[in-house]
């Protein structure tokens, strides 16, 4: 039985960015990176300002030949390259790695700000140089003579340019010349103060469908795939292909793809091991290629590319050409059965086993990359968020959740006029917030039924509101109202600064009175922060507001495609998942939040492990119709539990935290295509590990793969973990 891990396997994506629970308690962004290819600065997305760009021109910092090289004009000023990148009213921080390369200075531009130049930077010393009003910069010694240069300031709401110009001298010298410039690596704009780990935005591989060469989007010309022929070299799962040819005399037996871009550095890679034949061509383009013999792991007559064969175990080899595309985009891997030798006759059976196809854009050989479905296009990073208990810092799991909208605008500035006070007073900055930063708000009431006042409500409509508050002394209690004067429900506040959430269905359309003060005095200092009022039966993640509402994508995980394939099994399966749920949806009846499933994209087949009312269960859906049904153990909000779903036809059962339910002996099996995480009814809370077994494992087996205790120390990172296969 072969071991793997879901960390390459899986795609995440939001729309947009959110907060988590870092590991030092305090709340904080996901990882973000809002500048698309963000180590590709020759694409189009990147403006030439006075400059031009030499694509894959040096080795950057992660040791890929990936850095480009800005040059700037003779003539003109802020010579550079620049993104157009939509923001948030918010702080950001720009940042972007750079190297001396003729000039010795960089200066990070900022058009939306008041200053030219923002922040300059000495590439050769390692020491900024002149910063403007307004803005904070850092520049950080990575090694090898690069630096990461940053700056931080408030960016408005709408269309920014963040811009990188590479002039020799601070900003009274403007001497630049076509033959140097800066090396530019890895740009990043992200929301926060501080220039966090690098995010990469970049294609890495090229190709689609790297790993399933009988995919249509693979050309075969006089030869065909045979799946599921070989254990591949990466992690020794059967799923390796046979490019066997047939019985035509020619000099093309091959599969091919187009992609890449005419004049661009890039490297085409694939693993290859012998099935009859011990030679292979890789071409790029026309004119670019190079043999390789896969029996002895040497490099043959090869053309206008730089080659390299490299033993990876097994008999596998990776083959690579490196060469700047010389002309159309075709990608190939051709049959041979001598150096220069492929025309030749087919016998129908001969070929290669291949696996693993890459073009990166890069002028070196870099790690490889699968591309389960269609080959990816840049877009904006927004990262998966592990989320750690504020308390205890223990790490909690990948935090799942559906799309949620703050309604409330300023939800820490409680002196803005979007809150209006009635009978209180605020004060800004009087304590450490849940965010670390010094941004608690005092709230002190002068006269009985004071409050703060924003947020419109709709009748019938099911919200909840939230907030921090802790009081100087004793306890509390404050009512929510609407402006009609019907009770929303309330909340009693201690001196422990606690979140705090009432969820309530709106009786009219009127306006929430969010925080009032209905007690007689004498009144106590009360410190809030990070109002929320969301549309939903409980609170989510924290949504930071300024200026205007703001709206949380939905959290999505999936293993699609090959990747799915080479380790899911139809005939019978198990999986086994550690887990909580943020709510009991008790008042939610109408729906079942899954877990996770695996399903065709749809809600009409699948597996899954849910969460109904205040329970879990497991079950199969086949053609829209309920297959198997078995509820599990009640749990508590925010409980971690361990659970498990076997399947087979006629065949069905399902286990909690060493409990078994009743099994089901009634049912067929659907035929899913991926494993989601929030992409149907997703659970709204924490996925700690999962593990897939194919096969059905007995009872008691599945009993003993949930009991308790959970391990506390967990790795929260659920991607790393083993699944079986």
């Amino acid at each position: 039985m072969a071991t793997t891990t879901f960390d390459n396997l899986i795609t995440f994506s939001r729309g947009s960015n959110a907060t988590v629970t870092g590991s030092n308690g305090l709340i904080q962004w996901a990882p973000s990176n809002l500048a698309t290819n963000s180590q590709d600065m020759e694409a189009a997305a990147w403006v030439k300002n006075n400059s031009a760009v030499t694509a894959n021109a040096a080795a950057a910092p992660d040791g890929s030949i990936t850095a480009d090289r800005v040059l700037g004009a003779t003539t003109g000023t802020a010579r550079g390259v620049y993104i157009s990148v939509t923001t948030t009213a918010n702080t950001h921080t720009i940042s972007v790695y750079a190297k001396v390369s003729g000039l010795n200075w960089l200066c990070i531009y900022d058009p939306a700000g008041s200053a030219a130049g923002a922040a300059w930077f000495n590439l050769a010393t390692g020491v900024l140089g002149t910063v403007a009003s307004g803005y904070t910069a850092a520049i950080l010694d990575v090694g090898n003579g690069w630096y990461r240069c940053s700056i931080t300031r408030a960016l408005a709401a709408g269309t920014n340019f963040p811009f990188f110009g590479g002039v020799d001298g601070d900003n009274t010298v403007t001497v630049s010349s076509t033959t140097n410039g800066v090396l530019l690596w890895g740009a990043q704009l992200e929301l926060g103060s501080t220039a966090t780990t690098y995010n990469n935005t970049s294609v890495r591989n090229l190709l689609g469908f790297s790993e399933a060469f009988d995919n249509a989007a693979w050309t075969k010309t006089r030869a065909s795939m045979v799946t599921g022929a070989q254990a591949n070299p990466v992690n020794g799962l059967f799923n390796a292909q046979k490019l066997m040819e047939d019985t035509t005399a020619t000099n093309s037996h091959l599969v091919n793809l187009s992609a890449g871009t005419v004049g661009t550095p890039e490297t085409l890679s694939i693993y290859a091991k012998p099935a009859g034949r011990s030679w292979i061509r890789l071409q790029m383009g026309s004119n670019a290629a190079a043999y390789f013999d896969i029996v002895n792991g040497v490099v043959g007559a090869n053309t206008n590319c730089t080659p390299t064969i490299t033993a990876v175990g097994n008999g596998w080899y990776r083959c690579a050409v490196s060469s700047a595309r010389p002309t159309n985009g075709n990608n190939i891997i051709y049959l041979a059965n001598a150096n220069n030798g492929d025309t030749y006759t087919g016998d129908g059976n001969s070929g290669i086993y291949i696996y693993g196809a890459m073009l990166s854009n890069s002028a070196s050989l870099d790690p490889y990359v699968p591309t389960p479905g269609a080959a990816p296009s840049s877009t904006a990073y927004y990262g998966p968020r592990f989320d750690y208990d504020p308390v205890t810092l223990l790490p909690r799991g990948l935090l799942i959740e559906e799309q949620r909208v703050n309604s409330l605008t300023y939800s820490a500035d409680f002196t803005n006029a979007a809150w209006t006070k009635s009978s209180c007073t605020v004060t800004a900055n009087q304590g450490t917030a849940p965010d670390g930063t010094n941004t608690l708000t005092l709230l002190q009431f002068s006269a009985q039924f004071g409050r703060l006042q924003q947020g419109s409500l709709t009748s019938g409509t099911v919200y909840t509101f939230s907030i921090w508050c802790r009081v100087a002394s004793g306890t509390r209690v404050y009512s929510l109202y609407d402006a009609l004067g019907n009770p929303l429900g309330s909340f009693t506040a201690t001196t422990t600064l606690t979140r705090y959430s009432v969820t309530f269905t709106a009786p009219a359309t009127s306006t929430l009175y969010a925080v009032q003060d209905r007690n007689a005095g004498p009144f106590v200092d009360t410190f809030i922060w990070g109002a929320q009022l969301e549309a939903g039966a409980f609170a989510t993640s924290y949504i930071p507001t300024v200026a205007s509402t703001v709206t949380r994508s939905a959290d999505v995980a999936t293993v699609t495609g090959q990747n799915f394939a080479q380790w899911f099994t139809q005939p019978q399966g198990s999986f086994v998942a550690e887990m909580d749920t943020l709510y009991s949806n008790v008042s939610d009846t109408a729906t079942i939040r899954a877990v996770f499933t695996a399903d065709d994209g749809t809600a009409n087949n699948l597996h899954r492990i849910y969460q109904y009312t205040n329970l879990y269960g497991g079950n199969t859906i086949v053609g829209g119709v309920n297959q198997s049904g078995i509820n599990l153990s009640t749990t508590g909000v925010n409980t971690p539990v361990k659970a498990s779903y076997a399947y087979e036809v006629n065949s069905f059962s399902a286990a909690m935290n060493g409990s078994l339910g009743l099994p089901d002996t009634s049912g067929t099996l659907p035929t899913p295509n991926r494993l989601a995480f929030g992409a149907v009814w997703p659970v709204n809370g924490h996925v700690r590990n999962i593990r897939f077994i194919p096969a059905r494992a007995a009872d008691f087996q599945l009993q003993a793969l949930t009991e308790l205790p959970l391990v506390p120390t967990l790795d929260l990172d659920f991607l790393n973990n083993l699944y079986e296969a």
